[in-house]
């Protein structure tokens, strides 16, 4: 995993946790419409891997090694 560069890791969790939330809403959109069970099955399986993902790949470590800290 370090051999990928910080910013496309940061970019690529960040689309994974924006794709998570899109998920969730799409689900809420579709089944109100009444489009089906398999959207209240696939949609918050979606959201639940793509969430572990961005938890996998989004980095610990700022780019020069040292921990994310809050000031």
């Amino acid at each position: 995993m370090n051999k990928i560069p910080y910013k496309v890791r940061v970019g690529f969790g960040i689309s994974l946790f924006l794709w998570s939330i899109g998920a969730i809403i799409a689900t809420i959109i579709f089944s109100q419409r009444g489009l089906g069970v398999w959207v209240l099955i696939v949609g918050p399986i979606l959201a639940v891997i793509s969430f572990i993902l961005f938890v996998i790949i989004m980095p610990k470590t700022n780019e020069d090694g040292s921990p994310i800290a809050i000031k």
